[in-house]
């Protein structure tokens, strides 16, 4: 054996034995942190993704995250550190932030819950309560609801995944509406609009989910102490 082929075996050897300590240490703590890893998949569905890709230097497993505010970073990482002991590389860009996590382990897990692109992304498989359900709500409309003065809102180009939403805001008495918008370009997806228009909805959003995200928490408070 040549020194370049030892040199791969050594290398392959060291990275399973760091593999095999992530998995160790997921299957230790998967049960009582199963909450927090709704919350990152909540938060991946929303405004992030998960990919394995491949180059001339080899597959490479990526999860990034790409919050609009600040709020939402310490959530994330604390989610990431208690149910994978990673740390995300943090990098601010001009109107947003970047997470960053590179590891085949953590990637491959969270796929089991499904597949988290833009237009086919789905509730996770495996909610064992509320709080559960709620952690990933609360993710998912920190990345993508808005908050006015009379509703909180969301578009997406899943129809599926909006209906799921809409079932499960039920469970905590939350009523809303769904509308399509049919774009003019027949190329273009047509989107899928949820509201939450009755105030007493949006109040039972407000105390039974609530926002991680600081701008839109105050911003919903208002709604309510300005009236």
């Amino acid at each position: 054996m040549d020194r370049n082929q030892n040199n791969k075996l050594v290398a392959i050897s060291r990275w399973r034995k760091i593999q095999e300590k992530e998995i160790e240490f997921i299957r230790k703590n998967s049960i009582q942190n199963n909450y927090l890893k709704m919350r990152l998949l909540g938060y991946l569905a929303g405004d992030g993704y998960v990919s394995i890709r491949e180059d001339r230097t080899g597959i490479h497993h990526e999860i990034r995250f790409f919050p609009d505010h600040k709020s939402l970073i310490k959530p994330f990482v604390e989610a990431s550190q208690k149910v994978y002991n990673k740390i995300p590389i943090i990098k601010k860009l001009k109107n947003h932030y970047m997470l960053r996590i590179y590891s085949k382990v953590v990637v491959l897990d969270l796929l089991k819950e499904g597949d988290l692109r833009s237009n086919v992304w789905e509730l996770p498989k495996n909610f064992n309560n509320k709080k559960e359900k709620k952690e990933w709500l609360r993710a998912f409309f920190d990345s993508e609801a808005s908050v006015a003065k009379n509703k909180i809102s969301m578009g997406s180009i899943n129809e599926k995944g909006m209906m799921q939403i809409k079932n499960l805001l039920e469970e905590f008495n939350i009523d809303s509406k769904i509308y399509k918008y049919i774009q003019k370009n027949e190329k273009w997806s047509n989107v899928f609009f949820l509201n939450i228009l009755k105030k007493e909805s949006r109040k039972n959003y407000l105390n039974e989910i609530g926002f991680n995200h600081s701008l839109k928490t105050e911003k919903l408070k208002r709604c309510f102490t300005n009236q």
